[in-house]
């Protein structure tokens, strides 16, 4: 992931909204926490209902060079004609004149965009079956600053690609072929950097669709929906060697998640994050946030959402999640030690009704957690769309999102203190990890008993729970607690107020 590098958003406000005459969004109401994230934007295709039943969205998004590059199924961005792929110049969000590739063929869109380490190259990978005239089939290499075609990396993919991921040795792909360059290569390979072609060394395939791959200092996280891969059974996750695609020794089973969709790792590599879909009554395992360890592959907590998780990106120590659910269930279904259910979670963990399930709490196709336990943080931009966010990355302005979205209702993330703002498939947020909450909590434990703390700001109530359950309400003066023969369990404190998730707050203590 590439690690965040804040601008000034005032500064990329102004100049955006003298040079488009759309609005770009900076929202400077009072808030009760924190500094306020801001948004900005520019118009991808004309505008289009929220729900039309066949949406133009951005699949992917990157940063560099002073431009947006984006990916998708788009005709238009910022009202010039430009299909599939483009760049947009960052401080004016003006379409970049010298960037310009022509993508055709087939059911053509472009869904994975990857930049070379030094930003010279970029890659991208989808439906398409020329690029400038020129036969590419499916995967190809533009300049980056001039857009223009590379004549000798030619892969020739023969069906879709979805997921791209480039390091210093190679570039390596996943998705729904069987062949590249004619030879078989099922779902999964690393081709040569210089003209695409297999590299000879690579033994990485998997018996089913490839849909998000991770690059980490010499790993390869791989994600999708198959039982193996490498010719070893490991169902839809796994850790690659980087050399030659085999299953890294230390990575056990993670208990057969559904399909993955999108994979993020945290910043030192630690902590791989998954989102998944599927069929939700799985015994729960369908439309999830997982964390795991990214060693060993063991479970370390996991959230449900009433949708699939089609993106995550990590900044800091947040976890942003885009999604096509509407609501997220208001408690990790496993405790943290990753093995325990925890007993309060239903049996099948399906929450689609904030309305009727008072464990569920709205938070619509854009949220964020706190990487270490998976608690829900107040970031509630509200996007209006019906598939949702299918890509996040964050870059020197902030937070990047890509969708079918086209409505913001809450633009500097808090809810019910802005008016909405239209953002036709792309909106960008300055700062949005500065709405979290000014509370923590804190575990220590003396023989058999736990000692808990509390710090910051803890709203209207403050209510501590043992392994899900209700233990006590803390008065107002009490700063710590003592739970006899408590050591070993699980606590959460449970915060109201109104700079807290709407109805309460759940933060771990660690």
């Amino acid at each position: 992931m590439v690690s965040s590098r804040r601008c000034s958003s005032l500064v990329l406000t102004c100049i955006l909204a003298l040079a488009l005459f759309v609005p770009l969004l900076s929202i400077a109401n009072s808030a009760p926490i924190g500094a306020q994230s801001t948004l900005s934007t520019f118009p991808v295709d004309p505008g289009q209902s929220p729900f039309a039943t066949d949406p133009t969205p951005v699949w992917a998004i990157e940063e560099a060079n002073g431009r947006y590059y984006i990916g998708g199924q788009f005709t238009q961005v910022s009202g010039r004609t430009q299909a599939y792929l483009a760049a947009v110049n960052v401080r004016t969000g003006e379409l970049d004149p010298n960037f310009r590739p022509v993508i055709a063929g087939g059911a053509t869109e472009v869904k994975a965009i990857a930049l070379s380490p030094n930003g010279q190259d970029l890659y991208f990978g989808g439906n398409f079956r020329t690029v400038d005239g020129v036969t590419r089939n499916r995967i190809a290499k533009v300049d980056a600053i001039t857009g223009q075609l590379d004549p000798t990396f030619n892969p020739n993919a023969d069906a879709a690609v979805e997921t791209i991921d480039v390091d210093g040795s190679g570039v390596y792909v996943g998705g729904r072929f069987e062949t590249i360059g004619g030879t078989n290569a099922p779902n999964l390979a690393r081709l040569l950097a210089s003209d695409g072609s297999l590299n000879s060394n690579w033994e990485g395939t998997a018996n089913g669709t490839v849909l998000d791959i991770e690059l980490f200092a010499g790993k390869l996280y791989v994600g999708g929906n198959f039982s193996t891969i490498s010719g070893e059974s490991h169902a839809n996750l796994v850790r690659l060697n980087t050399g030659r695609g085999l299953v890294n020794a230390r990575w056990n089973s993670v208990g057969s998640p559904e399909r993955v969709l999108s994979l993020s790792l945290s910043a030192d590599g630690s902590r791989v994050f998954a989102g998944t879909g599927g069929v939700t009554t799985n015994n729960g395992n369908g439309n999830s946030i997982w964390a795991f360890d990214a060693i060993s592959g063991a479970r370390q907590w996991q959230r449900v959402i009433g949708g699939d998780v089609q993106a995550l990106e990590t900044q800091g120590d947040t976890l942003f999640v885009g999604t096509h659910g509407d609501v997220i269930y208001s408690e990790n279904r496993f405790l943290l030690d990753g093995t325990t259910l925890n007993p309060n979670f239903p049996v099948d963990g399906y929450v689609e009704d904030a309305d009727n399930n008072s464990n569920a709490i709205e938070r619509s196709k854009l949220l964020s957690l706190t990487q270490n336990t998976g608690a829900l943080l107040p970031f509630d931009p509200h996007l209006d769309s019906v598939t949702g966010v299918w890509e996040l990355r964050t870059g020197a302005s902030g937070l990047l999102v890509g969708g079918d979205f086209t409505e913001v209702l809450n633009p500097n993330g808090i809810t019910g203190t802005n008016s909405p703002a239209a953002t036709d498939h792309v909106a960008i947020f300055a700062n949005p990890s500065a709405t979290e909450p000014g509370f923590s909590c804190t575990v220590t434990t003396n023989g058999n008993n736990a000692t808990i703390r509390f710090f910051g700001d803890r709203g209207t109530s403050l209510v501590l729970r043992r392994n899900g359950s209700f233990a006590e309400t803390i008065a107002d003066n009490e700063s710590r607690v003592i739970i006899v023969g408590g050591a070993g369990d699980n606590y959460t404190a449970r915060v109201r107020g109104p700079q807290y998730a709407d109805p309460f707050q759940d933060i771990s203590c660690n």
